[in-house]
């Protein structure tokens, strides 16, 4: 089974200015600009968020929060410029700013997934802990021909859990449900899921080609809106119109629902929907939550939806492509991003006589 590494080998969120949501002027924003904001905040990323992080100290007048300093030169120097993940502004060095490469907008276009499998997550089995409590784990058997899923409950911060995984209707789906009580406005409240893909009767992990995350029916009202949230993709794609509002992050991608409410639990509302897609990925994490739009908010089995296949019902996608020929090197750091045999830098015609 995995160990408890964050990473995941996707990179950390560009140059941190403590208060700007988009300190490189990249386009790639943080969320409450330090460090991932609430999203990831939390998280133990392998680094210490120390108290000049928390204080936003810039003693050499730099830019940069004073404890991401080491990072801007050492961590992630993909084009061996002398400049990390954190202060690159082109970290390939083809002459493509990231702000370009990471940002691939196809209108009326899903990617191709139609010959990936589709996920049962039926009848889970508690391998250990405590049902519906932090830490508890589960085992999904068969997701797909020899694959089983270990699911952890990893954290729960502002609700209870009164179900993991709705069973009735539609068992292949994974259906957890959310109970927040005196939330007040702004507050967040959200449950997070580990799952890690495994040999069928083992803990061995497994890489997966590609699988989908179809998440659906993220609604709310005037009181409160459910939000979804997910480690970045290879691509992620909405319906136009949607009624859903995206954060994006170098690390996650964050839906939060609009105020209509949707009845039930299903995939008939594409505007309340949007879908990710992954390759060679043995595990993923998510969250399922709520947050308040005014004080006082309480909320009993609010229900959140995810299912693993591909979408079918979106009337107008656009798709936002962050690993287009889907090799698993994120476009901003892939020299062929669509791997057609000629380098970015000449498509882009950097080296074309005048």
């Amino acid at each position: 089974m995995s160990n408890n590494n964050y990473l995941l080998s996707r990179p950390l969120a560009n140059h941190i200015i403590l208060g700007d949501p988009d300190s490189e002027i990249d386009g790639m924003t943080t969320t409450n600009g330090l460090s991932f904001g609430d999203v990831f905040n939390d998280l133990n990323f392998g680094f210490n968020t120390e108290e000049n992080c928390i204080n936003g100290i810039d003693d050499n007048d730099n830019g940069l929060v004073d404890c991401f300093d080491p990072f801007c030169q050492n961590f992630n120097d993909f084009d061996g410029d002398g400049l990390g993940l954190f202060c690159d502004l082109d970290d390939d060095n083809d002459g493509i700013t990231d702000e370009i490469e990471d940002n691939v907008i196809l209108t009326n276009f899903i990617p191709s997934c139609g010959d990936d499998p589709d996920f049962d997550f039926s009848n889970p089995q508690l391998e250990s802990g405590v049902d519906r409590n932090e830490g508890a784990v589960y085992r999904y058997t068969e997701v797909i021909p020899g694959v089983d899923a270990i699911v952890t409950l990893e954290k729960i911060e502002n609700l209870s859990v009164p179900i993991v995984d709705d069973e009735s209707g539609d068992p292949e789906w994974f259906k957890p449900q959310s109970s927040v009580f005196d939330l007040d406005i702004g507050d967040d409240a959200f449950q997070q899921y580990h799952f890690d893909f495994v040999i069928t009767g083992t803990f061995r992990d497994t890489i997966l080609d590609a699988f989908n995350l179809f998440f659906i029916d993220i609604d709310g009202n005037n009181r409160y809106s459910e939000t979804n949230f997910t480690e970045n993709p290879s691509s992620f794609t909405h319906n136009d119109p949607t009624e859903l509002s995206f954060i994006r992050t170098d690390q996650s991608i964050q839906a939060t629902g609009g105020s209509n409410e949707f009845t039930g639990i299903t995939d008939m509302y594409p505007q309340a929907n949007f879908f990710t897609r992954y390759v060679q990925t043995t595990e993923i994490r998510f969250r399922f939550g709520i947050v308040a739009n005014q004080d006082d908010v309480d909320a009993n089995g609010r229900q959140h939806g995810l299912i693993f296949t591909c979408p079918d019902n979106f009337t107008g996608p656009i798709t936002v492509s962050i690993d287009v020929d889907e090799d698993g090197i994120p476009n901003y750091i892939d020299l062929d991003s669509d791997n057609d045999g000629i380098y970015d830098a000449h498509e882009a015609g950097h080296d074309l006589a005048v």
